[in-house]
This record gives C-alpha cells, structure tokens and sequence, in this order.
C-alpha cells in the first residue's frame, strides 16, 4: 500500500508541474494579447492545489478506503466479528465481486484491512487478527480489573471508616459515662460518709442529753417519796 500510495504521489507532483508549466505558457500569451489590444476581464477558472488533489487520491484508494466506501454504502454482508476489550476484527464480504475483508479495529476506527478474493486466507487472516486483539487487549482488561479492585477497595475503606466512626463514637459516650458514673459514685460515697459522721455525732448526741435527762429526773425525784412497786 506504502508504495501503491508513493506511485499516485509521484504522479500527481508530475501532473501539478505540468500544470503549473502550462499555466505559465497561457499566462504568457495572455500577457502578450493584452499588450496589444484592450484588456478584457476574465474570471480565472478554479484549481484545486497539488495537496488537495493527493489527499483526494489518498482518500480514494487503499483497501481501508475501500472498506470505508462499501460500509456506507450497505453493499458488506458481516460473517464474524470478535471483540476483546476495545479491539475487534470482523471477517466481511461483497458478494458483487466476490471479495472478502478482513478488518482489525479499536474503538470502531480501522487499524489494518487485508482484501482477498481466497475464502481460506480470508479465515486465516481473520483468526490471526483475532489472536491480535487478544494480545493487545491485555493490558487494557489488566487495567480495567485493577481499576474495579480500587475501586472496590476504596468502597470497602470508607466503609470500615465509617464503622470506624461509629465505635469510636460509642466508646466516647462509655467513657464519658463511665466518668459519670464514677463521679457520681464518688459524690455519693462522700455524702454517705458525711452522713455517717453526723449519723455518730447524733447518736452521741442523743447519749449524752438521755444521761443529761437522768441527771436531771434524778436531782428533780430528790426528797420525794419513792412508790413501791406492787
């Protein structure tokens, strides 16, 4: 194809220095008519330039050009296609002319195109151009798992952070329960020993005003007549 492409290349330089030499020849005779008789305007005819006429012959041969074409315009019968990851081939035919394309492809953009008229070198090309895609589409599927596992990955640490959160949030209320409750233990402990001290202080208390009492019943019965128990 590399040369089929070089040989229209080289041919149309050829016909671009022709024209330009024409060209130049016209010009000159035009020049020549106008220095001796009155100017008359013309209206230049359009030219389409060496690149455009190169890219026109490049878009319009080559079996991928062809298979371009063919698929536009409805006229393939699609046998098979396989496809791993984003590469695939497709086995095609044009029954018109009794070829076969052989496509391998990624992302629906054409790689390679291989055109035959042989049926068995059509298949061969085709399962060798899906042992291609094969190949190629390993490292894509590596990285399409290793993007899924960190993906997983990350769900399952925000999950555990969150759980995380929740325990820790748990245990600060223990905590702070705990420390509740132990001051308040500790409140109620010092209350029941203050109650204790003035529990003995009273019960003291009490001893000496009923000692106080005896004294004072006993000096108040002094020198009255003491009744015998019947």
């Amino acid at each position: 194809m590399r040369q089929i492409l070089s040989g229209w290349g080289s041919a149309f330089v050829l016909m671009a220095v022709l024209g330009a030499s024409q060209a130049a020849t016209a010009q000159t005779a035009d020049d020549t008519a106008a220095s001796a008789s009155a100017p008359v305007q013309q209206v230049p005819a359009a030219q389409s330039s060496p690149v455009d006429a190169v890219s026109a012959q490049e878009e319009s041969v080559g079996d991928v050009a062809d298979l371009q074409r063919l698929i536009k315009g409805s006229e393939l019968t699609e046998f098979r296609t396989s496809y791993n990851g984003s590469f695939g081939a497709s086995l095609l035919y044009y029954g018109k002319e009794q070829t076969y394309y052989v496509a391998l492809f990624q992302q629906k953009s054409f790689w390679r195109v291989v055109k035959t008229q042989s049926a068995a070198r059509a298949d061969a090309v085709f399962s060798d151009f899906v042992k291609q895609t094969v190949q190629l589409s390993q490292i894509e599927i590596r990285r399409t798992e290793i993007e899924g596992q960190k993906g997983y990955t990350e769900q399952m640490i925000a999950l555990a952070q969150a759980r995380a959160a929740r325990l820790q949030a748990d245990l600060n209320v223990a905590h702070s329960q705990k420390d509740l409750v132990a001051a308040r233990l500790k409140a109620a402990a010092q209350q029941a020993a203050q109650l204790e001290a003035e529990r003995e202080a009273a019960q003291q208390q009490l001893q000496e005003l009923r000692r106080r009492v005896a004294e004072l019943q006993q000096e108040n019965d002094a020198g009255l007549p003491r009744t015998r128990a019947h």
